[in-house]
């Protein structure tokens, strides 16, 4: 249990460091529209905060099961939204 917590303040802490690159945000729009519109009616960005999608899409990586990368994708697209 404390490793996990561990590795979510790590990534979170590694996301907030370095601006996505272009190529960053390119995947994860591909990536959202191929795995959120499987279960969810997808929503303009931004309908939420940069700290909602951050709740969300990591949320979503414990339900879904969302891969790291994936979700530091997905949320590098969403928060470029905004």
């Amino acid at each position: 249990m404390i490793m996990r917590k561990l590795s979510v303040i790590v990534l979170s802490a590694n996301e907030k460091s370095a601006s996505p690159s272009p190529a960053q945000i390119g995947r994860g729009a591909k990536k959202w529209v191929e795995t959120c519109a499987q279960c969810h009616n997808l929503r303009d960005p931004k309908e939420f905060s940069d700290k909602s999608w951050d709740v969300i899409v990591n949320h979503m990586r414990t339900i879904a099961p969302l891969p790291g990368e994936t979700a530091a994708d997905i949320k590098a697209f969403l928060k470029s939204s905004n």
